[in-house]
């Protein structure tokens, strides 16, 4: 989830920097821009969950390598069924 929310904001606050400096293309009053602008963050932040999780994972994985269970750990004498 951090993975996320940082590579949101590091996606909208340039866009949003750099349409500040674009000509107007719209007529917006400001609540309907901030509205548009939220939506616009909400979509990226979701478009983007699946593709944080597995770098969130990678990331975890390479940090703190996980060894598998003994083969003898995974008979079913160990573990019931």
């Amino acid at each position: 989830m951090y993975v996320n929310v940082i590579l949101t904001e590091a996606i909208m606050l340039p866009s949003f920097v750099v349409s500040l400096f674009l000509p107007p293309l719209f007529d917006l009053r400001w609540p309907t821009a901030f509205a548009l602008w939220m939506l616009a963050t909400v979509l990226v932040s979701l478009s983007l969950t699946r593709w944080t999780r597995s770098l969130w994972l990678a990331l975890d994985f390479w940090l703190e390598p996980w060894t598998p269970l003994p083969t003898k750990m995974l008979d079913s004498e160990v573990l019931p069924r």
